[in-house]
């Protein structure tokens, strides 16, 4: 029984110096274009769908998950967000999808991956080491997330041209940006990318066109309040080229004309 405690500790103490050895040598195998061996593989992906798992396991999927609205807001940001690496349908890989590793499912594979509150859970906190980032830090409001979960629910269904007509009706029903000073990939900046017209291409009033009117009527408003001036009787005979506070003229006694005062040259 000694000896084979004494074999466990041995093994143990090779494991740790063994992994020492690597760390300090530069030797671990980092680089993304490597291929780790099967049982690697397998210990690492077997431990994420487990994690996540386990975690999406408190996610509540809202009722209207599969809405028009929350599709269209999805294909949208689907666009902005994740076809870089996951490819989307009619597109070919992109470099940085070429580049990942390990591999990012292609857009009609993601549905069939993960459940709706696995997609999400993953959506908005991220996988460490497979360059797939949390957008919950950078999206405060989760119906944005969620919206993404629902598009991915239509993707297996699309093809390059109907995928391109759900992102085109996308942004004419959301031209708003998300409220954020950031951008997302292959996207510009959000300051530059605010619609100017009145109506989006769905027919309908866009929520910027709409503010902008109702603070153009706001400012007119206040600009004609501004340039109303009182009749001369509710300030005791002032008409209103007097400044403020001067006194009244008697008509029976007006006072000489100069030649300054000579208006007959022009007219208000």
């Amino acid at each position: 029984m000694k000896k084979f405690l004494a074999g466990i500790f041995v093994a143990l103490g090779s494991l740790v110096i063994g992994a020492l050895v690597v760390n300090f040598t530069g030797m671990a195998p980092v680089a993304a274009t490597g291929k780790d061996p099967a049982v690697v593989e397998w210990f690492l992906h077997s431990s994420y769908e487990r994690a996540v798992e386990k975690n999406a396991a408190v996610v509540s999927v809202p009722a209207n998950l599969a809405s028009g609205d929350n599709i269209l807001k999805g294909a949208k940001n689907f666009a902005a967000m994740c076809a870089g690496c996951h490819t989307a349908p009619g597109s070919n890989a992109t470099a940085t999808s070429k580049g990942l590793n390990p591999p990012p499912p292609v857009a009609s594979e993601l549905a069939g991956e993960l459940s709706a509150a696995e997609r999400f859970w993953v959506i908005k906190n991220g996988v460490k080491m497979t360059g797939m980032p949390a957008f919950g830090p950078a999206h405060d409001n989760e119906s944005d997330l969620w919206a993404l979960v629902a598009f991915t629910e239509k993707l297996p269904t699309l093809n390059a041209a109907s995928y391109q007509q759900m992102v085109k009706l996308g942004k004419a029903a959301f031209p708003e940006s998300d409220g954020h000073a950031h951008s997302h990939m292959g996207e510009a900046s959000q300051s530059n990318d605010q619609p100017t017209q009145a109506h989006d291409d769905a027919g309908h009033g866009s929520d910027a066109a709409k503010k902008s009117k109702n603070e153009g009527h706001s400012a007119m408003e206040k600009q004609a309040e501004s340039n109303h001036t009182p009749d001369a009787e509710e300030h005791g005979g002032v008409g209103h080229h007097e400044p403020k506070g001067a006194k009244a003229v008697d008509p029976k006694n007006p006072p000489p004309k100069s030649a300054d005062d000579d208006h007959s040259g022009h007219s208000h």
